[in-house]
């Protein structure tokens, strides 16, 4: 009954009615895709890659001007966990907002790779590719401490330089269009009818 409440109808903004078709609209066109995963048999002593996508929407909210924060999880190309939310601090440029995305993503790539640890596979076996379309943000992860114009990142979106210096955490740069975090899985941009991960 609180919920019916909160939310009657004369209550409601117009841009809460235009949000609600955009979403119906959003939902009626992608009624027909489906996901296509493949199937994983491994041993306990192979390779295991864990292939991390992360993206960023800088200031993407026009209320707030925060950034939206966006990663998906790949276990041998087979989707295992994606999330996409608000960054919490406002990013003063794109290149700090893709690294706290990056920061978001190698927390769950590092607890998924503990996991797997606990499991039949050794943590050894698990490399972590943490992958950005982002030219400005993996030259920040490939040093080490913050640079002249990096000061004011906080401190602890900074530890993931030391898992890129300590070989746990591999970098790869690709293409928009290969990042599989905002427009593969979370179906917020063009994507084909079938697709694969």
């Amino acid at each position: 009954q609180e919920a019916r409440a909160r939310y009657q109808t004369s209550d409601v903004k117009p841009s809460s009615w235009r949000q609600l078709k955009h979403l119906v609209k959003y939902v009626k066109g992608i009624v027909h895709r489906r996901i296509v995963l493949k199937q994983l048999t491994m041993s306990a002593d192979a390779q295991c890659a864990l292939d991390v996508y992360s993206d960023a929407d800088w200031a993407g909210c026009p209320h707030s001007r925060k950034s939206t924060s966006g990663y998906a999880l790949l276990l041998h190309g087979n989707l295992v966990h994606s999330a996409s939310r608000a960054q919490q601090s406002s990013a003063l440029s794109s290149a700090e907002s893709e690294l706290y995305a990056l920061c978001s993503a190698g927390t769950e790539a590092l607890f998924l790779k503990n996991l797997l640890g606990e499991g039949h596979f050794t943590s050894a076996s698990v490399t972590i590719n943490l992958c950005t379309d982002n030219s400005a943000a993996k030259p920040l992860l490939a040093r080490l401490g913050p640079g002249r114009k990096s000061k004011h990142i906080q401190l602890r979106y900074l530890f993931i330089q030391e898992l890129v210096q300590s070989g746990l955490v591999h970098l790869k740069k690709v293409h928009t269009e290969v990042n599989r975090s905002f427009h593969q899985v979370s179906f917020q941009g063009p994507v084909s009818e079938d697709f694969s991960l």
